[in-house]
């Protein structure tokens, strides 16, 4: 797996939050990925890998990890249709972003069961079911 922890030298970390609108998102998407649609969550890393010694721009500032952003449109469209809390499902795809900002990635089984099994450890610390649980009638 390519994904890291912060290094030694970099105690806090910055990350960027956008809440915008399905029409954007596609905007993004489509100028970033060549995928001309709406998407939940995207993320954009400034960095690549985390180097060991890779420290912030001025001493002592938090490490910029990068942007997460995040269509409401389909956040409120996805709750409704998968039966979510809206602010519930939101939670859960900001923390995929910051997951992806961290290296963790869902194309390969085995890295789609870790990323999932992190997001629902973290959405459980907060007091949020699983996501991945199907939906009881």
């Amino acid at each position: 797996n390519s994904h890291f922890t912060l290094p030694k030298q970099a105690s806090q970390a910055d990350i960027s939050v956008l809440l915008t609108n399905d029409e954007d998102i596609q905007g993004l998407n489509r100028d970033y990925r060549n995928k001309d649609s709406a998407t939940n969550v995207l993320s954009f890393a400034l960095l690549d890998t985390m180097e060991e010694g890779i420290q912030p721009i001025v001493k002592d500032a938090p490490l910029m990890l990068g942007d997460v952003i995040v269509s409401y449109d389909t956040v409120l469209r996805e709750s409704k249709q998968y039966q979510k809390i809206p602010m519930h499902h939101l939670t859960h795809l900001c923390i995929h972003g910051v997951l992806h900002l961290l290296g963790y990635d869902h194309i390969a089984p085995t890295d789609a069961d870790i990323m999932e099994t992190l997001e629902t450890e973290v959405l459980q610390k907060l007091g949020i079911s699983d996501p991945y649980q199907p939906i009881v009638d």
